[in-house]
């Protein structure tokens, strides 16, 4: 199909809305970042491995700092953008709207993918009081596994 240059309606997507049994004896705040870890339970976001985010926490505070694993559960948003803090040492820039941000902890998104790599989501743009981030954790995976095979990986597979 050719490129139009007439206005046209697009069609929308409500936003993903879900929540995760809550990892034992964790804190996980209102308005921060939310990971999967390998045991599939909702733990603070952070440059840790194994973790996946899954989007920000938008309820409530799950607090099961108490409570064995799968206690209660958090629900969390992703595919919208949420403010987060910028790193002051590797911040996310203008230039890297549309790009992979990482996670430095809960609250805070760095360029620079750390020791793990874990992938915050996609930045969407910058601005004096942060980053906008979308959670996208089917996507953003995707990306960062894509991203991460160096150049002899790739000339193996001509």
């Amino acid at each position: 199909m050719a490129a139009t240059t007439k206005d046209r309606s697009i069609l929308t997507k409500k936003v993903r809305a879900s929540s995760l049994p809550v990892a034992a004896a964790t804190l996980i705040p209102l308005g921060v970042l939310v990971a999967r870890n390998a045991a599939g339970y909702a733990v603070n976001a952070a440059d840790a491995a194994g973790l996946r985010v899954v989007g920000f926490s938008d309820a409530d505070t799950a607090d099961n700092a108490a409570g064995l694993a799968g206690d209660i559960q958090i629900e969390f948003t992703s595919g919208i953008a949420g403010l987060f803090e910028n790193d002051g040492a590797n911040p996310v820039l203008a230039a890297h709207v549309g790009d992979l941000c990482y996670v430095l902890d809960n609250q805070t998104v760095s360029s620079d993918p750390g020791d793990h790599g874990v992938v915050a989501g996609v930045v969407e743009s910058v601005v004096a009081g942060g980053v906008y981030v979308i959670p996208l954790p089917e996507i953003a995976g995707a990306l960062a596994a894509a991203k991460s095979y160096t150049d002899a990986e790739i000339g193996a597979l001509d």
